[in-house]
Parts: structure tokens; sequence; C-alpha cells
């Protein structure tokens, strides 16, 4: 297996599930998942949902080991703003240039319809996976098929989560 890609498998255990309502809790489930992942920008070969009356599970088979290289463009303060009458720069452009990790010759000078603005346009490193998976999982909710006596979300406790990856 390549060390930028795995599987992984995450898996909540509930209270008795009803059984006519497993396939739809199992596809809301896949669905939630793969929304995360998406939101993420974590790339995968596939996913697959499973479920029992206690657990639900999906896998995501060769799911990227980090997020691809982001581009990134941000504008920062209009020059009147950004420079005073001297020609030295304010304490926004200094400050602008600080939260984008360069210095204010790396950043360019870009003409708009409203005046010309401050921008840093670069790359930057994605996240790695693990540090994103967390958050992408949480985000996660389960809604119940109306027929199942529930409130609109799932509302059996959940007795453990476990992420497995390979």
């Amino acid at each position: 297996m390549s060390t930028t890609s795995r599987d992984f498998l995450i898996e909540i255990g509930t209270e008795e599930l009803p059984p006519k309502a497993l396939g739809t809790l199992a596809d809301a489930f896949l669905a939630g998942i793969g929304a995360g992942l998406e939101k993420a920008g974590l790339a995968h070969a596939g996913l697959a949902g499973f479920a029992t009356p206690r657990r639900l599970a999906v896998r995501a088979e060769r799911l990227a080991a980090r997020q691809p290289e982001q581009h990134v463009r941000r504008r920062g303060p209009p020059l009147s703003a950004a420079f005073d009458s001297a020609g030295a720069p304010t304490r926004a452009a200094l400050a602008f240039a600080a939260s984008c990790g360069t210095s204010i010759e790396a950043l360019e000078r870009i003409e708009e319809g409203k005046g010309t603005f401050l921008y840093f346009v670069g790359t930057r490193a994605g996240e790695r996976t693990v540090e994103l998976l967390p958050d992408s999982c949480r985000a996660c909710s389960i809604s119940c098929p109306s027929r199942v006596a529930c409130t609109g979300a799932m509302d059996r406790p959940c007795s453990s989560a476990r992420c497995i990856g390979s």
C-alpha cells in the first residue's frame, strides 16, 4: 500500500437500531462521511457503508494521506492604507504580510475596480488527513427515516466510535 493513501474505517456502536431502517441509516451515515471528506478536500477511491442492528460503519478506500496543495489568493488592505505618505509600510500592511507568512516585498499589487490592493498569491501545503478527520467525522449527522420513531436526528445513543486506518 502506498504511503500517499490508506484505507480508513469509521464505526459507531449504538443501541439497537430498527432493522427496517438499517439501509436508510447506513446510507445517511455514508453520505455524511462522504460530504465531510469532500468538504475537507480529501480524495478517495470509493466509499462503502455497512450496518448491523448495533453498528454503522463506512470504509473509505485509498483515502489520501493529505489534502492537495492549496492555491491561495488573499486580498489585503488598499495601497492607500498599506503605505504612508513617505511610502513606508503601515501596521495594516505589516500585519497582513505577517498573517500570510511573507514579507511586504513579496506581496503583489493588483488593480481592481475599487482601487489597488495588496495581494498574497502563493501556495500552501495541504493539511494531513489525520488532522482533518476528527472534524470531518464529527460534522456528520444522521437523519432517521420518517417511518422510524425518532425525532428527525438519530436519537439512539452511541455507545462507541472507532476510527481505524490501514
